[in-house]
């Protein structure tokens, strides 16, 4: 069976002699239904989307998004060019949310119970006061 979403990856799976079958998908949905029909037997994408699009599904019990982190993607916010009041204030927020229990709640409200990763990662990158 194929393992979706690896088409970018397929350098490294032969550079690791790993044989795996890939196949391009539109979107993770479209990856979850090969998933959920049994066309696939791994699905390689960004964790929220996946965690997202599986509980869209109606196949969660059927499926599980594993914990392990294969690669971390660093990630950004667009600001304009030369407004470090702003990026600081984002920078603020993000880490006062970070820091707080709140954070927890709305994790859980879109993904389900945060897990002790989701729980280290809020710890680890949220800025000091």
């Amino acid at each position: 069976m194929p393992c979706i979403g690896c088409v970018r990856e397929q350098g490294r799976l032969k550079d690791r002699r790993i044989v795996a079958d890939t196949v391009a998908v539109s979107d993770t949905a479209a990856g979850v239904q090969l998933l959920a029909d049994r066309k696939a037997d791994a699905l390689f994408a960004d964790r929220s989307l996946l965690l997202d699009a599986i509980s869209r599904s109606g196949a969660s019990a059927d499926l599980v998004v594993l914990e392990r982190l294969y690669r971390r993607d660093p990630i950004a916010l667009a600001v304009h060019h030369n407004d470090d009041n702003f990026r600081l204030q984002v920078d603020i927020a993000l880490s006062r949310l970070y820091r707080s229990r709140d954070v927890l709640a709305i994790y859980a409200r879109h993904y389900g119970d945060p897990t002790p990763g989701a729980v280290t990662f809020f710890q680890t990158v949220a800025l000091p006061d």
